[in-house]
């Protein structure tokens, strides 16, 4: 067993609706389900320790590996891909003894602490509300790690994701969609 990657998912993909954060790893067709098991276990102790609640996740296996995702908040997903890294690790550990090696030169391994601190860094309660406020309205919201949108086309707006306004200072009237 060895991780082949590790990244965000900025919004829906092949295995979830939402932005969370994945990892390939290469193992055997007949050791997947239990890496699969193992790593479902203690991705469950990783979330609850970071307070992220039962995590919703998706697998997808195929010949000689697994892709293994879960949903995580759109603030924290750097702290989300060295969470599911721990949570590879310690599953690879639990099967193997030797967590550390599955790792390799993709990722280093995380304390639970210094995630929770990384996802402290990150949070962005502006960009959470934003989100809320642009479902309210009817309008898409679109973001990356420098600018948040809302509205597509002439009828959008965008900001820098460190100085998003109030929600309640956007003129959501003049905000709208492009037909597609």
């Amino acid at each position: 067993m060895r991780l082949t990657d590790t990244r965000r998912l900025t919004g829906p993909s092949l295995l979830l609706d939402d932005p969370g954060a994945i990892i390939e790893a290469e193992v055997s067709d007949g050791h997947a389900d239990a890496l699969i098991s193992a790593w479902t276990a203690r991705l469950g102790e990783a979330l609850d320790a970071l307070g992220w609640g039962t995590p919703e996740t998706g697998v997808r296996r195929y010949s000689g590996g697994v892709s293994l995702a879960f949903r995580a908040p759109l603030d924290a997903l750097y702290a989300a891909t060295e969470a599911n890294e721990w949570a590879f690790a310690r599953a690879v550990e639990d099967l193997e003894g030797d967590g550390e090696e599955a790792l390799g030169d993709v990722a280093r391994d995380h304390s639970l602490e210094e995630i929770r601190l990384n996802t402290e860094a990150e949070r962005n309660p502006s960009l959470h509300a934003l989100e809320a406020a642009a479902d309210a309205h009817g309008v898409s919201f679109l973001w990356d790690d420098d600018h948040a949108s809302v509205g597509l086309g002439t009828g959008s707006r965008t900001w820098p994701v460190g100085e998003i306004p109030e929600t309640e200072a956007i003129e959501w009237d003049a905000l709208h969609e492009v037909p597609t």
